[in-house]
């Protein structure tokens, strides 16, 4: 399965970095329609429990640092 994900950051980095992400608008536009948005780690964590894994040679984020909010993924069954 190819996903493209929209994520949050945790609250602790967003607040750091307010200039640099753009997390809260994410956070708030998708949390005033019950879009919940995850962390990446949290994504993993739910697919690995559905017994999907993502292959790393396609995982990729963007922006490519730890303020990442959107990610491509390709996830696999054991």
């Amino acid at each position: 399965m190819l996903l493209i994900e929209l994520h949050t950051i945790s609250p602790n980095l967003t607040s750091k970095n307010l200039v640099r992400t753009a997390a809260t608008a994410y956070d708030a536009t998708h949390g005033f329609s019950n879009q919940y948005i995850v962390e990446i780690d949290v994504l993993y964590k739910i697919a690995a429990e559905a017994g999907l894994h993502s292959d790393e040679k396609v995982f990729t984020k963007f922006q490519n640092f730890d303020l990442a909010t959107v990610s491509v993924n390709l996830f696999k069954g054991k």
